[in-house]
Formats: structure tokens, sequence, C-alpha cells
């Protein structure tokens, strides 16, 4: 092939892979996944799922199958048709945890609810056989949900108490700027001018360029502007 044929046979490639648009990446399918993190990967690819004029955001359809792995034990412990004296076969587990009405809440679209089925039952199976038994992984599952409360609860008073400090040291950034504890914002701020004024470096040279004085009353104003707004 000569020279000037390749070029134009190179540009022809060129311009049909124009007509035909930029490649697209292939599309990943529900029952490809083999575990919840590979689920959660598809549906949030797929950006959402429809069945019939409803339509499922990734948002939605994760926070709902989270809702149910998180509560199944606790599910299947109150089934009237688990036996807690017997040991259960893993065929027999997956029938009870299909069975559980509350699947019913995820789309059967493309094969979502069968897939969330199938992976739910291998879950509550390999934890089973982990803890010996369902009602030991039970048991364990309820420790572990405790347990992320009560961390949530510390964490959130942590941020309170970071946010609002004790009262005790309210009452003294009160007492350093000379005001009520129900004095307003603006008398807070005016407060501040004058203690300001009265404890500045420039004026108290005695105190060293970094003036403590001027420092605590900085302080107390910061944290009592913040409380008020």
């Amino acid at each position: 092939m000569e020279p000037g044929e390749a070029k134009n046979e190179a540009e022809n490639q060129d311009s049909e892979k124009g007509q035909r648009g930029p490649e697209e990446s292939p599309q990943v399918e529900i029952g490809t996944a083999t575990n919840f993190a590979e689920l959660y990967a598809v549906i949030e690819q797929k950006g959402e799922i429809a069945e019939g004029q409803k339509r499922y955001t990734p948002t939605e359809l994760i926070s709902e199958i989270e809702w149910i792995r998180k509560n199944i034990f606790g599910w299947l412990m109150d089934d009237y048709n688990f036996d807690r004296k017997r040991k259960y076969d893993d065929e027999e587990l997956k029938i009870l945890v299909k069975k559980d009405p509350s699947l019913l809440n995820i789309t059967s679209a493309e094969g979502l609810r069968e897939k969330v089925s199938d992976l739910l039952a291998d879950e509550v199976i390999n934890k089973s056989n982990t803890h010996g038994g369902v009602e030991k992984a039970a048991q364990k599952a309820a420790e572990e949900e405790y347990i992320k409360l009560k961390f949530r609860e510390q964490e959130k008073k942590r941020s309170e108490a970071r946010k609002y400090p004790r009262t005790s040291i309210l009452d003294k950034y009160y007492e350093i700027l000379g005001v009520s504890p129900d004095a307003s914002l603006e008398e807070i701020h005016a407060a501040y001018i004058k203690k300001a004024k009265e404890t500045h470096p420039d004026k108290n040279l005695q105190e060293g360029p970094e003036g403590e004085k001027f420092k605590k009353v900085r302080d107390a104003y910061s944290t009592l502007r913040k409380i008020k707004k």
C-alpha cells in the first residue's frame, strides 16, 4: 500500500469513528454483583432505576437496603416461624430470609430485589456460621448496633460541648466583659469595644506585647458572640 493510500485509509477510519461518536463504557449489570459493596457501586453507576412510572435514586435504594441489612437478624428472632432450639441448615435459612416481607420494599426492576435477597441470605448464613448460630449472630449484631448508637451519642455530646462551653466558663466570660448573661449581642459588642481599649497592649506595656488581659477579653467576646448569634 502506498503512503498516500495508507493516510487516506487512516483518515476514513477516524471519520467513521467520529460519526459513531465516543465509545461508551460497558454497562455493569446488577446480576454481576457478588457482595453489597459491588451492588452499591452498580446502583451508583446506573444513576436511577425505573419501575413503571416510578423512578428510584441510588440514595433511596441504598438507604432501604441498608435498613433491611441492619434489622434482618432482629426480624428473624421475632419471626414466629423461627425456632431458637434447632439448628438450621443453609437452605432453610435462605428460605426464611427470602420470605421476609421487608424485601417487598425493594423494587423488582432489573432483578434488584432478587439480587438483594440472595446477598442478604448469604450474609445471614456467613454471620451465623461465624458466630455460632443465628441467635448468637443476632446478639452480636445488636451489640454492634448498640456500640454505634452510644458512639454517636457521645460524639453528639462532645460536639455540643465544643460548641457551647460549660456554664461556669460562660459566667467567667460575662464577668470579663462586665455584662450580665441576659445581655444582648449589641450590649456585649459595646462592652467588648470598651474593654478592648482599656486592655490593649499599647496601653498596658507592662503586660508585654501579647497582652494577657486583652487576649482574655477577645476570647470572651468571640465565644459569647457565637452563642448569641
